[in-house]
């Protein structure tokens, strides 16, 4: 990182911008394009959910290439500045990579759906079979993550 004065090196500090995020972007490769997409998640070390309709574009390349990229932001409002370049942002981040993997197994799959419910405050009720088949659960295991901010 080329500011090292704004580098977040605690687990426990990372893992809170995380935990107040409200949303992830999620960033894949389609044929050497970028495409990112803002999704709801739930998290536990090491891993991030996600859950998406059995079929679409992310689907596609998280099958086709499973190597992803992340970002959480919290906390982010511009700081004025004297002059236009003097302008400067506040924020917390966290940015990484790891692997996506379709959730093939039913009890991983309701695991990782009560982490995305209880993200968001809300309890699981449990899961109907139809609406388990109707939905994909994603799960990423994380290789790499890297905290930021600047205030």
């Amino acid at each position: 990182m080329r500011r090292q004065d704004k580098q977040m090196a605690d687990m426990p500090d990372i893992e809170t911008v995380i935990r107040n995020a409200t949303v992830c972007y999620l960033g894949l490769c389609d044929n050497g394009a970028p495409y990112v997409v803002p999704l709801s998640f739930g998290y536990e070390p090491g891993r991030i959910y996600f859950h998406s309709a059995n079929e679409g574009r992310k689907i596609d390349l998280i099958q086709r290439n499973p190597p992803v990229g992340f970002t959480f932001v919290v906390e982010a409002a511009p700081v004025a500045g004297d002059s236009p370049c003097a302008w400067t942002m506040r924020y917390r981040s966290v940015m990484g990579a790891g692997r996506a993997h379709i959730v093939a197994d039913a009890a991983e799959k309701m695991r990782g759906l009560d982490l995305i419910m209880a993200h968001y405050g809300v309890a699981p009720e449990g899961y109907k079979a139809e609406r388990l088949a109707a939905i994909t659960v994603i799960r990423v295991n994380i290789e790499t993550l890297t905290g930021k901010r600047s205030r």
